[in-house]
């Protein structure tokens, strides 16, 4: 595999468990997004409150061009809202294969409980609306629902071949 691949999808999706494992399969780097914004400006929660949500979606969209201009294979988890701008469409539909792990709200909420961590979780059922159309504009969409990780991975593994 000489490409990057976008994981994309609403918090709690399985965007970086899904990213690390398939990266593993594939045999390239990994690489999380919201882990390198928080290890260069400090814990999300605290980028938001501390610079807003638009300083912290600037740096995600720098962050994303950065990686779309370096070389070799990577498994790129992006941030929730990072599908969610023109400006970040471009970039994703120009330099990389574009994944979105589907999964029902519910789901999400099971898996991310009370949201700690997580500054705009307090919008969950706006924000699934409204990422929903941002989402449908990947490459392929993969249902996370009731499947365990290998699963997903084999079915995404599978599309990149």
């Amino acid at each position: 595999m000489q490409e990057r691949i976008a994981i994309g999808g609403f918090m709690g999706s399985g965007k970086s468990t899904v990213g690390r494992a398939l990266a593993q399969r594939l045999g390239v780097a990994f690489v999380d997004m919201d882990e390198v914004l928080a290890r260069e400006h400090g814990p999300i929660d605290e980028q938001f409150a501390r610079d807003g949500e638009t300083a912290f979606r600037q740096r995600e969209t720098a962050l994303l061009r950065r990686l779309a201009g370096q070389d070799g294979p990577v498994v790129v988890a992006t941030g929730g809202g990072a599908w969610c701008s023109e400006t970040n469409q471009q970039v994703l539909q120009e330099a990389f294969r574009r994944v979105v792990l589907k999964v029902g709200l519910r789901q999400c909420r099971e898996r991310v409980g009370q949201g700690a961590g997580r500054p705009v979780w307090h919008q969950a059922e706006e924000l699934f609306a409204l990422r929903e159309p941002w989402y449908a504009k990947s490459d392929l969409e993969v249902s996370t629902d009731g499947r365990t990780i290998d699963e997903v991975v084999e079915e995404i593994a599978a599309w990149v071949s």
